[in-house]
């Protein structure tokens, strides 16, 4: 009998990708809003508490890629909205529907998937708050997690990278440097097997701006421009790979003269799998911090029931901060997706609706 293995994305995370933008006024496009500090005072601060997206702007959408059979959806709403998978319309919750959850599928095909989700708020007074999605993939047992720093040797860096560091990265209790570039093309990569989930975490930082990240050959784009310092940022998963086989991951800047920064590199198997990894010399090496517990060091912020590695049941309060938005998964046009990133934020007199 297969167990359901959840994985959490935040919000904050820039593999979700926002429509038409995800940082600027929620009255046209979307706004991050944190329970403790609110709103952004100074572009370049870290959110304290939960983090939400918010929008009123009718047509306003977030997009997500994922494999799996199932996916679950939290935010708090007063506005209609809608939901799409590969295109194909899906039905909502019954209205009053607690734990915020307002979206929730068990029936996919294993495999891969599109979600969009559009906002139809009929007055500037409605208002839709998106918390995180709980993504699904059957597996055979609870996989554990094998983290991998920006410093391990099994980690191939191309172009120009740098070390930095700052107070809260990776989190609020510990400080630790994370690798930086500014160069376009510069990359960093990892080729392993015995996997059967992938997740790349970095700070998301005022100054990012696109990336790409390829797995056996197949590239997706995304966009982490924001006004916020988000310190462990998920940049990327991927669940559904084969463990028997050999996977390379690139993740590769670019801009020019803008931001990409790396925090680790995590790798899940199932329990008596051997992990095997190369290291930048090309030889083989299987030495990795393992635990059956979170993806990153990140701390939870405020309260949370469940770590993004748990399996079977999805949390129903609060949950970790340390991820980051996206853009269009896949766009060529790097302008586009900039674009679609970053909103001028304008002056709202109007507050955060008492949903939350």
């Amino acid at each position: 009998m297969s167990l359901l293995w959840n994985f959490t994305i935040q919000d904050t995370s820039p593999f979700v990708a926002y429509s038409p933008f995800a940082d600027g006024s929620f009255a046209n496009g979307w706004q991050p809003w944190y329970t403790n500090s609110g709103f952004l005072k100074t572009p370049g601060e870290g959110g304290n508490g939960d983090s939400f997206h918010i929008t009123s702007l009718p047509g306003a959408a977030f997009s997500l890629q994922f494999h799996g059979t199932g996916v679950d959806l939290y935010a708090t709403t007063n506005s209609s909205y809608a939901v799409l998978i590969d295109d194909v319309e899906q039905k909502l919750p019954a209205a009053g529907q607690t734990d915020n959850l307002v979206f929730k599928t068990t029936t996919l095909e294993n495999g891969p998937h599109n979600l969009t989700l559009t906002v139809n708020p009929a007055k500037a007074t409605q208002q839709f708050a998106f918390d995180r999605a709980v993504v699904f993939a059957p597996v055979a047992k609870k996989p554990t997690s094998a983290f991998y720093d920006n410093t391990d040797k099994s980690l191939t860096y191309s172009g120009t990278w740098k070390s930095g560091s700052a107070a809260g990265i990776p989190n609020a209790t510990v400080t630790h440097p994370f690798e930086q570039t500014k160069t376009a093309k510069s990359s960093v990569s990892m080729t392993f097997t015995g996997a059967v989930g992938v997740a790349i975490n970095g700070p998301v930082l005022w100054g990012d701006w696109v990336y790409s990240v390829e797995l056996d050959g197949k590239t997706t784009t995304h966009n982490s421009s924001t006004y916020w310092k988000v310190p462990d940022a998920l940049r990327f998963f991927q669940a559904g790979l084969d463990p028997n086989v050999s996977h390379t991951i690139t993740m590769a800047n670019a801009s020019p003269d803008m931001t990409l920064s790396l925090n680790s590199i995590t790798l899940f198997k199932l329990p008596g799998a051997v992990l095997s990894v190369s290291d930048s010399a090309g030889s083989a090496s299987t030495s990795a911090s393992e635990s059956s517990g979170p993806s990153s060091p990140a701390a939870l912020p405020t309260s949370a029931s469940q770590t993004s590695a748990d399996a079977a049941s999805t949390p129903s309060t609060g949950s970790n901060s340390s991820a980051a938005p996206s853009a269009a998964p896949g766009s060529s046009d790097a302008s586009k997706v900039h674009f679609g990133r970053i909103g001028i934020a304008l002056g709202c007199g109007l507050l955060l609706l008492s949903l939350i």
